[in-house]
């Protein structure tokens, strides 16, 4: 039996809490490959007098990086709420309906349908999961508005379609 339909609104908070965990998965991408080079630079620097300036540069640039990191971090909340209010379509009330095979979901704007199968990734907070149809756009299911039985379902097709942990691409 399928689950009922529920109708939910994404609020600008919701909205900034997305944003905040897609910064985090940035955040996490980037450190990836900053942290060999931090690696190799503080080598450079410790065996090799010859290589010392170049060592000194890439720490230097690392340095920038982080604090340009910094920044959008600083800068998130502001961006966020302009990006909330000017998309019209977030601001309105949406219906979802799932079932075995995916989820539609309905608003004023048009009607957004989804197989399991075709989404890339998911994640979620405590008061929300983000199911991404691509690696950078995302359907937000707000926690406090739908039945925690509707997103015990989501999840479990989720990870059945293949995506079997939270926050990771598919494979």
């Amino acid at each position: 039996m399928e689950p009922p339909s529920t109708t939910f609104l994404i609020d600008e908070k919701l909205y900034l809490e997305f944003c905040a965990l897609t910064f985090r998965s940035l955040v996490w991408r980037c450190l990836r490959w900053m942290l060999p080079a931090i690696l190799i630079a503080i080598l450079l620097f410790a065996f090799s007098r010859e290589y010392g300036d170049l060592a000194m540069a890439a720490f230097v640039g690392v340095l920038a990086g982080l604090l340009v990191l910094g920044l959008q971090r600083l800068l998130l909340p502001s961006r966020g709420k302009k990006v909330y209010r000017e998309s019209a379509a977030l601001q309105t009330p949406q219906i979802l309906n799932i079932d075995d095979e995916g989820f539609v979901l309905k608003q004023e704007a048009g009607v957004w349908r989804s197989k399991w199968s075709q989404m890339v990734k998911w994640d979620e907070t405590k008061n929300l999961v983000a199911i991404y149809p691509n690696r950078v756009m995302a359907n937000l299911i707000p926690k406090n508005q739908v039945d925690p039985l509707i997103i015990d379902i989501i999840r479990e097709h989720l990870v059945s379609s293949g995506l079997t942990k939270r926050g990771e691409l598919r494979k």
